[in-house]
């Protein structure tokens, strides 16, 4: 084996790795570690006032798709002014016209607009 330069090793024991647990000191005593803990805990609890603002129910545009189809199945065309006129905030105008986007983008309205800056008719598909 040595003439033809063939050497193998061996470990005798592989190396393991023993998960790391929580070990506390041997004459660390329960009462005692819920002190400590209480004093950590009463450090860290500052104000728990309850926040002051009142809290929007944001739409979604999934909710905004079906409100514009119902609108349209409905009345068969609507201006988009009219759904912008329902908005409650500036998110709910953007989510607005992301959901038209969306219906135009999947066919299922069509969009004109006869003049530059002029409102902008949704009408069934043809």
């Amino acid at each position: 084996m040595i003439s033809k330069k063939r050497f193998a090793y061996s470990r005798e024991k592989l190396l393991t790795v023993e998960p790391i647990g929580f070990q506390p000191p041997p004459n660390l005593k329960p009462e005692r570690l819920a002190e400590v803990f209480r004093t950590v805990i009463s450090g860290l609890v500052t104000d728990l006032a309850m926040p002051t603002d009142v809290v929007r129910k944001t739409i979604s545009i999934q909710e905004k798709i079906a409100h514009i189809r119902e609108r349209i199945a409905q009345g068969m065309s609507t201006k988009f002014s009219e759904i912008l006129r329902e908005a409650k905030d500036r998110a709910e105008v953007i989510v607005s016209f992301l959901a038209l986007l969306e219906l135009v983008k999947q066919q299922h309205v069509v969009v004109k607009q006869y003049g530059m800056f002029e409102d902008i008719s949704i009408l069934p598909p043809e």
